[in-house]
């Protein structure tokens, strides 16, 4: 018809980079992983990079305790290299 212009094919969504980070970390790609952790470092989350190292993620590892050491919290990093989390995620103390 004219005067509408060329017709645009259909495009499935983009999934979000955090959702579709995750599915890639999740399924064993490194590079997502370290890629995923730089995201939740620059995003500030504490709490995603501390779910990531629940599940074995080492970039989010540093990352968390590089976060630690930014936000003035030196010691909770120092605990965090030194014991790890706990179950429920907290930096445990000994």
């Amino acid at each position: 018809m004219p005067g509408r212009g060329p017709a645009t094919p259909h495009r499935s969504p983009r999934p979000a980079p955090l959702t579709y980070g995750r599915a890639l970390a999740d399924a064993d790609n490194w590079y997502a992983a370290s890629r995923l952790a730089d995201l939740l470092f620059e995003r500030g989350d504490f709490d995603g990079l501390g779910a990531r190292i629940g599940v074995g993620d080492d970039a989010a590892f540093s990352r968390l305790t590089a976060l630690l050491i930014m936000h003035g919290q030196g010691e909770e990093a120092e605990r965090l290299r030194r014991f790890g989390l706990n179950p429920d995620g907290s930096v445990a103390c000994a």
